[in-house]
């Protein structure tokens, strides 16, 4: 699970960056100075509803950078597939994310 991995106790173990996409919280605390966070969830989602909004809440009182795309429609599991709903266009806003903070090469650039 990807927060597992952002909220691992040993820094090094950290990845550079987390985007758990519709995750919810884990069943432990998120440690200082987390990962960058690119979080994303739709709101009528039957089993995680707006469960990121506390995890980036969590991840911004411990120093980490969190931002939070809350879509008011897609449901659980949109992954990539367009349904003609708002989470549709949650790929590009993850591409310019990456590409803002450098993380990103060529191939996300828009």
């Amino acid at each position: 699970m990807t927060l597992y991995a952002g909220t691992s106790t040993e820094p090094a173990s950290r990845p550079d960056f987390i985007a758990p996409i519709y995750g919810g919280m884990p069943d432990r605390e998120v440690p200082a100075n987390p990962p960058p966070a690119f979080l994303v969830v739709a709101e009528d989602d039957p089993l995680l509803g707006t469960a990121s909004g506390p995890i980036a809440l969590a991840w911004r009182a411990k120093g980490g950078s969190a931002e939070l795309h809350e879509y008011s429609s897609g449901g659980h599991g949109f992954g990539l597939l367009r349904k003609g709903k708002a989470s549709d266009h949650w790929p590009e806003a993850f591409a310019n994310w990456l590409a803002a903070r450098g993380l990103a090469g060529d191939t996300c650039k828009q």
